[in-house]
C-alpha cells in the first residue's frame, strides 16, 4: 500500500521550455535547480526503492502571486523532480489531481501519492453508492 505525503516549500516553478544551442537540447537553469529542489525533499522522505505501482498523485500548487502559470507546466516539474525517487517512470500515474492556489505567506506544493487500485476500489464504491441513491430516488417518484 502506498500513501506517501510531501510538501515542497517555495514558490512553485513551472517547467521551462527546453531550448536548441549548438545543437543540444538544454532544458532552461531554473527548471533544472526546481526539479532538483523537489527531488531533494522527496529523498528525506521516501525511504526505499521507486516503486513500479499504478498510481495516483494529487498536486496542491500554492502560489505567491496570480501571475499566469499552466498548472500542467506546474504539474510537469514536480513530477519530473518525482521521477526516479519516488516511482520509476511518469507514465505509472494513471489518475491527477491538480488545485493551484494563491498563499502569498506561504507558497509551496503538496503532493499525495497513492496507489491506484485503492483509488479505483474507492471510486467504484462511490459509483455503486450513487447507483444505488439514484435507483432508490427513481422508485420512490
Amino acid at each position: 500500500m502506498i500513501n506517501w505525503t510531501i510538501t515542497i516549500p517555495g514558490n512553485p516553478v513551472p517547467k521551462g521550455r527546453p531550448r536548441a544551442v549548438r545543437g543540444r537540447i538544454i532544458t532552461p537553469q531554473r527548471t533544472r535547480d526546481y526539479e532538483k529542489l523537489v527531488g531533494h525533499y522527496a529523498t528525506l522522505k521516501w525511504r526505499r526503492e521507486p516503486t513500479k505501482a499504478r498510481l495516483f498523485v494529487s498536486l496542491r500548487f500554492y502560489r505567491d502571486n496570480e501571475r499566469r502559470a499552466d498548472f500542467d507546466n506546474l504539474t510537469k516539474s514536480v513530477l519530473d523532480g518525482l521521477q526516479g525517487i519516488v516511482y520509476v517512470d511518469d507514465s505509472q500515474i494513471k489518475e491527477a489531481h491538480i488545485r493551484v492556489e494563491v498563499d502569498q505567506e506561504n507558497p509551496r506544493v503538496e503532493v499525495w501519492v497513492r496507489d491506484f487500485r485503492e483509488i479505483a476500489d474507492m471510486d467504484d464504491l462511490r459509483m455503486a453508492a450513487a447507483q444505488a441513491d439514484w435507483t432508490n430516488c427513481a422508485a420512490r417518484k
